[in-house]
């Protein structure tokens, strides 16, 4: 939900973050433009109770190209889950986010994420997400793979903001 503020010798704009990457390697950046600043506004993460999730799968530790990413943030206040966002990295020609998917954890609560009720989220957010993720086979991964990874870090990010919401609430 970000904004880049963009500059040249006669100008300045303000663009989304979301509208800013138009596919692989291009962005609406003109030939004459910089980018001033990136504002990221207040919101999930500063909710009390804040959880943040990011997990980058490539070869290796250091300096791999990225096969899938996932970010998630998520706003927690004493009653629930206030805020949830969801950003999926090359799995599409840009970054992928969901909101209806997103919106489905919004208002859930602790009881919600124990053990037993879960596993029904967690494949809600994967139908709602999964048709949305569209990956090419290239030199670093197969399609396949990226997909299937893609939906597994669905899973693990729900089970880190369970354990968050038990440690928290």
């Amino acid at each position: 939900d970000a904004d880049l503020v963009l500059v040249n010798s006669a100008a300045e704009r303000t663009v989304s973050l979301r509208d800013f990457i138009i596919g692989p390697g291009k962005t609406v950046l003109a030939k004459d433009e910089l980018i001033l600043s990136v504002r990221i506004p207040l919101g999930t993460g500063a909710l009390a109770g804040g959880w943040n999730y990011w997990r980058k799968v490539g070869t290796r530790r250091a300096n791999a190209l990225t096969k899938v990413s996932l970010a998630a943030a998520a706003g927690v206040r004493r009653g629930g889950i206030a805020a949830f966002s969801m950003a999926f990295g090359a799995v599409g020609p840009i970054v992928v986010r969901v909101p209806e998917a997103e919106s489905l954890v919004i208002g859930l609560n602790a009881a919600d994420f124990d053990a037993n009720r879960r596993s029904p989220l967690i494949k809600r957010l994967k139908d709602g997400i999964g048709p949305h993720i569209n990956p090419i086979d290239d030199q670093r991964s197969t399609a396949h793979y990226r997909k299937a990874v893609s939906l597994n870090l669905i899973s693990e990010a729900i089970e880190s903001l369970a354990q968050h919401l038990k440690e928290y609430l």
